[in-house]
C-alpha cells in the first residue's frame, strides 16, 4: 500500500509503516494526509489490506449480495 500511495505522489514523509523486521510483510500503515487548514477538525480512515477468500459454499447467506436482516 505504501508503494501505490507514493506512486500516486502521497509525501514517503507522511507514511509510517508499523511492524517488525522478522515479519516484513507484516504489519500496518498509517498515513498522514495534513489538513488544508489550521481550523480543520481531524478524521481518522481505517481499512484492513489483507483479502481472506470468501467462498459461497462457506456461508449461509451469498457473501457478495448486501442483505438487510433484522430490520
Amino acid at each position: 500500500m505504501a508503494k501505490r500511495l507514493t506512486a500516486a505522489g502521497f509525501p514517503e514523509t507522511n507514511l509510517h509503516r508499523i511492524g517488525v523486521p522478522n515479519h516484513p510483510r507484516e504489519g500496518g500503515l498509517v498515513a498522514v494526509l495534513p489538513a488544508p487548514g489550521a481550523t480543520s477538525r481531524p478524521i481518522l480512515l481505517l481499512a484492513p489490506i489483507d483479502v481472506v477468500e470468501a467462498k459461497r459454499s462457506d456461508w449461509a447467506r451469498d457473501p457478495f449480495k448486501l442483505i438487510e436482516g433484522d430490520g
